[in-house]
């Protein structure tokens, strides 16, 4: 999936191609933290969302990681990742999306789930973004409505 694609996404959120696996010798060499949750996991997914006026002063988010070992893509932001540090082995497992990076860009990137996806990483204000009308634009299911993917 990554061989073919760098970058894919809009204002909302963004689906990069994580360094570490541009080459073997990156993935081999990649720093892992003693007691870091995701000592063997890297970002693919971030959010950036705020009201139109605050935009400016956001920042991207870190909220969906795939696991380098088994390839299965999953959901945690920045809350859910502070807790886990300090607190290693509590709390629930991390939500997995999907079992694979293909799959996860089929059905929450390209397709049909997209809109979960951003109801789960926006949290409540979600009605902001996919309401009628909606308060806080976002081009990327924008994009997918008009072509009838969602």
């Amino acid at each position: 999936m990554f061989g073919s694609l760098r970058s894919i996404g809009g204002n909302l959120l963004r689906f990069d191609r994580p360094a570490v696996v541009a080459s073997a010798e990156r993935l081999d060499a990649r720093p892992r933290r003693e007691g870091d949750p995701f000592a063997d996991a890297a970002v693919i997914g971030t959010l950036r969302f705020a009201l139109p006026e605050f935009i400016a002063f956001a920042e991207w988010e870190d909220v969906v990681h795939v696991d380098l070992l088994d390839g299965s893509v999953f959901y945690c932001d920045s809350d859910e990742y502070l807790f886990r540090y300090e607190n290693p082995g509590e709390g629930p497992p991390f939500e997995r999306l999907t079992g694979s990076v293909a799959e996860f860009f089929d059905e929450f990137v390209l397709g049909w789930r997209y809109a979960e996806l951003v109801a789960r990483a926006v949290g409540e204000e979600h009605a902001l973004v996919l309401g009628t009308p909606a308060v806080v634009r976002d081009r990327w299911l924008e994009l997918l409505l008009a072509a009838g993917l969602v």
